[in-house]
């Protein structure tokens, strides 16, 4: 999965409220949005939702998520590791079950399949694997 391939309809909306990014060491407030494609997007203000995200991040890119002290989380992919921080308690609490259920669903099945591409017809070896995240399951798939 990458960024780059998140449909433009993201879906409903999981969570939001504000929270700070850290931005070359200094902390921006931003209003993120989990989406239910598993899109965390931010935008300047609750009020320029309808416009264009500042930045998003795939959660199918992170690859792990480290909580830190003072209601700061870190977000890890291969190309960038993204702080961010709440300023309460039951805040981080909900923000971290939410993602976290993302990065790491529960996984029911898993193993290798033979996955048909769409443009090049051949038949490709993928690691598949069946899960589920809050009420709606998934197949996801791995070179």
């Amino acid at each position: 999965w990458s960024s780059s391939a998140l449909p433009e309809d993201k879906g409903e909306v999981i969570v939001d409220g504000y929270m700070s990014i850290a931005k070359n060491k200094n902390f921006q407030d931003r209003w993120f949005r989990l989406y239910a494609n598993n899109s965390l997007s931010y935008y300047a203000d609750a009020a320029s939702v309808t416009g264009k995200a500042l930045g998003e991040i795939s959660l199918y890119d992170v690859m792990i998520v480290e909580e830190d002290g003072a209601y700061q989380f870190h977000l890890v992919t291969q190309k960038r590791t993204y702080t961010l921080k709440c300023t309460v308690s039951d805040e981080l609490d909900e923000w971290l079950k939410n993602i976290k259920l993302r990065v790491s669903p529960n996984i029911f099945c898993s193993g290798w399949l033979f996955k048909k591409g769409e443009k090049n017809k051949s038949w490709k070896l993928r690691f598949f694997v069946l899960c589920e995240s809050e009420c709606t399951c998934e197949v996801r798939y791995y070179e």
